[in-house]
C-alpha cells in the first residue's frame, strides 16, 4: 500500500507531466504555477488535523472577512476540514492583497523568524534544493524590507514542532 507521500507524488507527476512550472519569488510573494490546478494545500484538510491558522495584518481586517474565510478569531483566518472559502474552480478567487500573508508565501512558511518549505507541495517536490535555497534567501531579504519586525512576528505560522519535523524542510534561514 503506497504512503500518502508516494500517492501524491505519483498523482502530481501524472497531472504535470511534461510541463515546466517553476515557482519564483516576485514582488513580495511566491508565484507558484501549480496552485490553481492542484489545490491540495488549500482544499479540505485531513480529518483530525488542527486548523491551520493564517493571521491577517491589521490593514486586511474588514467586516466581511467571514465571507472569504473560516475564522479562528476576528484577525485569524484558518484552513480546516472544510478547506478555504476563497477556493474556486480556478484556484483562489481573492486578489493577492486580500489573501492572508501566509497564502502569498506558501509553500514557503515563516515560523518564529525562520523559513521552511512545505514538502508535499509539487513545486517543492519538483525543485532542486539549490532552487529552494535561492528562493528562500531572496524571500528573507524581501520580507525584512516589506514588513516590520512586529508584522513578521504577527504573520508567523504558529505550527507545532511535530508539523515542522514531519511536513516541512528547514532552510536554516533566520530573518532579523
Amino acid at each position: 500500500m503506497p504512503t500518502e507521500f508516494a500517492a501524491l507524488a505519483r498523482r502530481w507527476r501524472a497531472l504535470f507531466a511534461g510541463t515546466v512550472r517553476p515557482f519564483r519569488w516576485t514582488e513580495g510573494r511566491l508565484d507558484n504555477g501549480y496552485c490553481a490546478e492542484c489545490r491540495h494545500c488549500c482544499g479540505p484538510q485531513p480529518d483530525g488535523d488542527a486548523p491551520y491558522p493564517m493571521p491577517l495584518l491589521p490593514s486586511q481586517l474588514r467586516p466581511d472577512l467571514a465571507d472569504d474565510f473560516h475564522l479562528l478569531s476576528p484577525s485569524v483566518a484558518c484552513l480546516d476540514q472544510r478547506g478555504c472559502k476563497a477556493l474556486g474552480d480556478a484556484g483562489c478567487r481573492l486578489d493577492r492583497r486580500r489573501r492572508p500573508p501566509s497564502c502569498n508565501l506558501f509553500p514557503l512558511i515563516l515560523h518564529k523568524g525562520e523559513l521552511y518549505f512545505y514538502q508535499i507541495c509539487p513545486a517543492v517536490l519538483f525543485s532542486t534544493l539549490d532552487a529552494l535555497l535561492d528562493i528562500g534567501e531572496t524571500a528573507a531579504r524581501d520580507l525584512q524590507r516589506l514588513y516590520t519586525p512586529d508584522e513578521l512576528q504577527a504573520i508567523s505560522a504558529p505550527l507545532a514542532p511535530e508539523t515542522l519535523v514531519h511536513k516541512c524542510i528547514s532552510l536554516d534561514l533566520r530573518l532579523g
